[in-house]
């Protein structure tokens, strides 16, 4: 499993590199001629002292120095930014159409998604199921995940890149396995710590669902067998860590949602007017749906991501400022 980890974890460094070269490349512009000539003028000594030149030349190395830092910076940051965002849309769709209130429930989920797919700027949209549940391999180890119910028939692989990231196996979710509920896709980091691999059998246990044992007066939850038909790695800690996908019907009947789902998921156009289409849909579908924004659910990170760049920016632009200063000492 570390083989086809190892060089997809590569490639996606390799990629990262580009992207952040590309970023300090656009922003970088060559000076015009004009330009050119107004520094000769003003950064020749007009005076034959060797000291004084020597200062213009240590004054104009700092500028040039924190002229390229704050390119550099800022092209990087920026590249960051974009990778990320990338990352984050690989499972994550760029907007969800939900309901209000706590519990994740739309019924009449076939006329919404009919709704979602006329509004402009939506590219596809599909119907998805949300739940968390425990995972064990049937060790005495187990942990918490988050459950995601998806459709490929019905749009799903078109509305997010999750299908491109899958290492091993596919999303067809079909089994070999007599006597197992469904077919299940795990994240790279969970099938490592679980120690599984496809075709290997593990037990998911559902949070929201539990009978009553009149025996024993307490609520015992149902143990649903699954076949690992695949695994995934977006590159992104979250979800390779934490994601377990099973098809949507499946994710139905193993969180008890019947012929409802959790909301919509959606594509658009341009993943930065992900808010303001959201809006429109809000407006489209009225009370009570709302939708969520990658933006938004993301927010908080973005927002250190925004005030680390800004810090930086200022930093560099003060350094800059000083070598100016000293430019100037020496030419007046």
């Amino acid at each position: 499993m570390t083989g086809p980890g190892g060089s997809g974890a590569g490639r996606q460094r390799g990629r990262r590199l580009l992207v952040a070269l590309k970023e300090v490349a656009q922003t970088f512009r060559w000076p015009t001629k004009l330009e050119w000539r107004i520094a000769r003028r003003y950064l020749r000594s007009r005076r034959s002292s060797r000291t004084a030149s020597l200062n213009t030349v240590i004054s104009t190395g700092g500028v040039a120095v924190g002229v390229t830092a704050l390119i550099v910076v800022l092209g990087v940051m920026n590249g960051l930014r974009n990778d990320l965002r990338e990352r984050i849309l690989v499972a994550n769709p760029h907007l969800r159409v939900l309901t209000f209130g706590a519990g994740l429930r739309v019924d009449e989920w076939r006329k919404v998604l009919a709704e979602v797919r006329k509004q402009p700027g939506v590219v596809a949209a599909a119907p998805e199921v949300i739940s968390q549940a425990g995972i064990t391999a049937g060790q005495d180890y187990g942990e918490g995940v988050n459950l995601l119910g998806i459709d490929p028939d019905s749009g799903s692989g078109s509305v997010t890149s999750l299908p491109q990231s899958v290492i091993k196996g596919d999303l067809s979710f079909r089994t070999t396995k007599p006597g197992v509920d469904g077919g299940v896709l795990l994240g790279s980091r969970i099938a490592n710590r679980l120690s599984v691999y496809v075709g290997d059998v593990v037990t998911l246990v559902p949070v929201t669902q539990a009978k009553v044992n009149p025996a024993l007066g307490v609520a015992v939850p149902r143990f649903w067998k699954f076949e690992v038909t695949g695994l995934f790695e977006t590159g992104m800690f979250q979800y390779d860590n934490q994601f377990v996908v099973v098809s949507r019907e499946t994710a139905q009947r193993f969180t008890g949602l019947g012929e409802a789902v959790s909301g919509i998921a959606v594509r658009v156009d341009d993943p930065d007017r992900a808010p303001e289409i959201g809006e429109a849909l809000q407006q489209r579908l009225g009370y009570p749906y709302r939708a969520l924004s990658w933006q938004d659910q993301n927010s908080s990170l973005f927002s250190a991501l925004e005030l680390e760049k800004l810090a930086m920016g200022l930093i560099i632009f003060f350094i800059m400022v000083v070598a100016a200063f000293n430019i100037v000492g020496t030419l007046t």
